[in-house]
């Protein structure tokens, strides 16, 4: 497979997982309009939805920002490649290096706020901050999902990197 061919597909991966960002926003905000119809006064009930409110608007801001940011990244690597593509192939090659190097890191963060919550849900008493927890649990384990598909693209255009600089 020809680089730009990798990189075109790497780009579009990484611009489905930011659709999945999107999602997950939006049904984030659906479940948070529903429990505000719902709303029995129930503190559970209430942490939840203002845990899935606060998620949603973030998951959709961060969500749009990586779309947008593939759509730069995609033009710049491009324009790079067709000025010089002996150094764009170098370049290349550090910053997905740099990005596998990384993504362990992002996989252990996202299991801290998994256990963080549960640790929440199971020795604080609060009923408000149970509910935040169990919409942060709820969260981060969709996100640990969607980082694992991306992985897949992360790692078989590396593995072109790799092949194309050895």
């Amino acid at each position: 497979m020809e680089i730009i061919e990798s990189l075109d597909a790497y780009i579009a991966s990484q611009k489905t997982v930011a659709i999945q960002f999107l999602i997950l926003g939006v049904c984030f905000l659906v479940i948070a309009g529903v429990l505000w119809q719902l709303d029995s006064g129930a503190k559970l009930l209430q942490g939840l939805k203002a845990g899935c409110l606060v998620w949603s608007l973030l998951i959709l801001a961060g969500g749009g920002a990586y779309y947008n940011f593939c759509n730069q990244l995609h033009a710049q690597q491009i324009q790079a490649y067709e000025a010089d593509p002996t150094q764009f192939l170098a370049a290349e090659h550090q910053r997905v290096a740099k990005v596998v190097t990384d993504f362990p890191i992002y996989q252990m963060a996202f299991a801290a706020c998994i256990v963080a919550s549960l640790v929440v849900i199971l020795f604080v008493s609060k009923a408000f901050f149970s509910g935040i927890a169990f919409a942060t649990l709820l969260l981060f384990s969709v996100l640990m999902l969607i980082e694992a598909y991306s992985k897949t693209s992360i790692d078989a255009h590396f593995a072109q990197l790799e092949a194309a600089t050895s």
